[in-house]
């Protein structure tokens, strides 16, 4: 699992992943009958040991966003940079500054094996956007990709923060095959958990606290199976309520519209057939470089802003992240026939600050199913044009800059079945192309928005305590009221950090 060219097999293995899936979407994901796959790591460190491994935390913007909405400036990003360096242990590619840490248990690292990095900066350059530090802060840009990786290995939550200390501290017990099914209760008040270890249900209490981190998805399904939540979602499940508190809502995600093109050069793309070969494995192995380092033919970024953005005063605020991916293997796209010089590039936009909100419930006709995922992708308008906006700049990206082509870039001329009678590459052919299309990003947040106490969205307060519940606290993706604009680890790891500090705090 620690070898990031083998993640994308990882991702659809059961014995390594929760297999869940959305209800349908009614402007998704089409192509699919509308429903969105959905992997959870059901390993220690969770997801972060199958994901790809991106170390992006966010625009500042967004963490001064936080801080405004809960009504407290220690989440501001000035105050949260503390946060994000006391995690790092830094070894970029750009110079060290005061944005970055050193020592820290996470190993952030760019790519040793990113055939086409070069091509995609030029072409940056080439429409007038600077090359910078994605973390240093992020800015609107081009930029490399920097990765949880040391020694061309994953670094995850669980070889960073569990693994180092679980045999020596005498207040740490890890249980595996243990699936938690509910609170323990007393009144208002959290004072234990349940679960299931081998179809035994074990109860364990806390003398101080309870702190769930079951992330986006597992957050609220635990609270509202133990009465806290939406009274519909839990009458509905047969559940008695404790505290009525809008769990589940909020949920927001990073969908992406995937553009395949192509190029006329194999030697800028991840082929594993060329490229895994036992001599590059022995190099991988010997020094931590070369074509088992990379994840998916991954090799660079943009962070860019839609006209919706400019619209809207924040020209200065990335809400499309690019993600290009070089590989041999085509996959869900149109059906195109490639000559033997030419190659596949794929271009992955991400609705970087999505405007819509979905849901997660209790499936009331059994409350231990997965839970009913909504992501209500596209329900807003505006994500609408933000997808627009996306491919329109890909194919100037890839059709009108000297760098590209010069590789002979190209959109295949070959429209979706299903769009063909709209006229080719026209903006309402392109509305059809991303309700076929779009899918997750598998970056879900929001279930349990943190914010103002007397605000009725609000799940936990600044301090990530429950409101109106004693001794309870969520610490995990499912608290940030607003997505940040990228990938997501680097922020959960940085609000880990915070409410590590906050629990501190309250108990010494």
């Amino acid at each position: 699992m620690d070898v990031p060219a083998f993640a994308p097999t990882f991702q659809v293995d059961p014995e390594w992943t929760f297999q869940y899936k959305s209800v349908p979407q009614a402007n998704a994901s089409l192509a699919y009958n509308g429903v969105i796959n959905i992997p959870l790591g059901r390993a220690l460190g969770g997801t972060s040991s199958i994901n790809y491994m991106f170390f992006n935390r966010g625009s500042p913007k967004d963490f001064d966003n936080w801080a405004n909405i809960a009504g407290d400036p220690s989440w501001n990003y000035s105050n949260m940079l503390q946060y994000f360096k006391k995690s790092e242990n830094y070894a970029g590619q750009f110079p060290p500054t005061d944005q970055h840490g050193i020592g820290g248990p996470i190993m952030i690292t760019n790519q040793s094996y990113a055939p086409g990095l070069d091509t995609w900066l030029e072409a940056g350059e080439a429409l007038g956007y600077p090359i910078s530090d994605p973390n240093g802060p992020q800015i609107i840009s081009f930029t490399p990709i920097e990765y949880n990786k040391r020694s061309g290995r994953r670094v995850s939550s669980y070889t960073a923060f569990i693994k180092p200390f679980e045999n020596t501290r005498s207040n740490l017990q890890v249980v595996t095959r243990a699936h938690v099914t509910e609170l323990i209760m007393e009144g208002n008040k959290a004072v234990g958990v349940k679960y299931n270890n081998s179809n035994e249900i074990i109860s364990v209490y806390a003398t101080k606290e309870v702190i769930l981190s079951a992330g986006a998805y597992g957050s609220p399904m635990l609270l509202q199976k133990s009465g806290i939540g939406p009274r519909d979602v839990l009458e509905n499940a047969g559940i008695t309520q404790i505290k009525d508190l809008p769990v589940g809502e909020n949920l927001q995600d990073h969908p992406i519209v995937p553009i395949q093109l192509i190029i006329n050069n194999k030697s800028l793309l991840f082929d594993p057939e060329r490229d895994l070969t036992p001599e590059n494995l022995e190099l991988y192995q010997r020094e931590g470089v070369g074509p088992y380092t990379t994840t998916a033919g991954l090799f660079a970024q943009a962070f860019v802003a839609s006209t919706v953005a400019t619209a809207e005063g924040e020209a200065d605020w990335s809400d499309i992240q690019f993600s290009m991916y070089a590989q041999t293997f085509l996959t869900g796209l149109p059906d195109v026939s490639l000559g033997s010089w030419e190659a596949p590039i794929f271009a992955y936009p991400y609705l970087g600050r999505q405007k819509s909100r979905g849901t997660v419930k209790l499936d009331p006709t059994n409350i231990n199913n997965q839970p009913l995922i909504d992501f209500n992708f596209l329900s807003d308008p505006r994500d609408f044009q933000i997808t627009i906006d996306a491919i329109q700049m890909t194919m100037k990206i890839m059709e009108e800059t000297v760098p590209y082509r010069f590789l002979g870039a190209r959109y295949p001329p070959v429209p979706l079945t299903v769009c063909q009678d709209l006229h080719f590459r026209s903006e309402e052919y392109w509305e059809c192309y991303v309700k076929q299309m779009l899918v997750g990003g598998n970056h879900p947040v929001g279930t349990c928005k943190m914010g103002i106490p007397a605000d009725p969205e609000t799940v936990v307060d600044s301090k990530l305590r429950v409101v109106g519940i004693d001794g309870l606290r969520v610490v995990d993706a499912s608290i940030m009221p607003v997505i940040t604009n990228a990938n997501i680890q680097a922020a959960i790891f940085a609000i880990a950090e915070k409410g590590a500090d906050e629990i501190l705090k309250d108990w010494n």
